[in-house]
């Protein structure tokens, strides 16, 4: 879990990060919809969809929602995560809280 420094972030950054959101968009809900897997890596397609109640990331969206996919790779060693590659599409989901 880290960025694009190349530093790991602990689990507890992780999770200070991200904590937020919860608050933010209080129905937010990440679904998979679909799992490749090859050999020990992983690739997680995921939707997310959420409604903000305040601005997020400088658009107001006037309570309108968003829903983007997300992909995960996860590659496993020894049958234990040991390292995670996380894309969302938040220029996608600003895009539709904007109107666009």
């Amino acid at each position: 879990m880290g960025d694009y420094s190349g530093n790991n972030k602990t689990r507890e950054a992780f999770l200070g990060q991200v904590g937020g959101f919860g608050q933010l968009m209080p129905d937010l809900n990440w679904a998979i919809q679909d799992i490749h897997q090859d050999g020990d890596t992983f690739v997680v397609r995921s939707r997310a969809t959420g409604t903000p109640v305040a601005p997020f990331f400088g658009v107001d969206g006037e309570g309108r929602s968003f829903d983007i996919m997300t992909i995960d790779i996860h590659e496993l060693e020894d049958g234990v995560i040991a390292r995670t590659y996380h894309v969302e599409d938040w220029a996608g989901a600003l895009q539709q809280l904007s109107g666009q």
